[in-house]
């Protein structure tokens, strides 16, 4: 295998932040070009859970046949954050500056369990078989 499910969701993450980061920088520009950095955001966020829910969550459910709590919070956290990310589009359709501090704090805490605790686990459960099934699907969708 040539990286961890770790590993992997890392870069991802960190991709994501970096993406939320810019449109932050970018917040006081125009709304044309506001808008441009929001859509780059919430199309990597939207992408991001999609692969999170369908290359990784289910897979592995469907692997170990399991309920784990874990998948219940990180599924409750993405409608969160799809809720923020609704605030936010409302906002610059208004032409108002939109505040992105709860959206970076969910976010973070997000990333932080994921990458400290539920991915680490999906590394130890999984052969190299599920876990290399799992790294591929997941390439599939986010490696552009």
């Amino acid at each position: 295998m040539a990286e961890s499910i770790t590993c992997l969701m890392k870069q991802e993450h960190n991709r994501i932040l970096e993406i939320l980061n810019i449109f932050e920088n970018h917040a006081d520009e125009k709304v044309k070009e506001k808008q441009g950095f929001f859509n780059t955001l919430k199309w990597n966020l939207e992408k991001h859970m999609f692969v999170e829910e369908k290359a990784i969550i289910s897979l592995y459910q469907s692997i170990v046949n399991e309920e784990v709590s874990d998948v219940f919070d990180i599924l409750q956290e993405h409608g969160e954050i799809n809720n923020l990310l609704n605030e936010i589009e409302k906002k610059l359709k208004r032409n108002e500056k939109p505040i992105t501090n709860e959206l970076k704090q969910l976010l973070t805490e997000h990333v932080e369990f994921e990458t400290s605790s539920f991915y680490p686990m999906l590394d130890e459960k999984l052969n190299e078989f599920q876990k290399d099934f799992i790294i591929n699907r997941v390439n599939e969708i986010i490696k552009e």
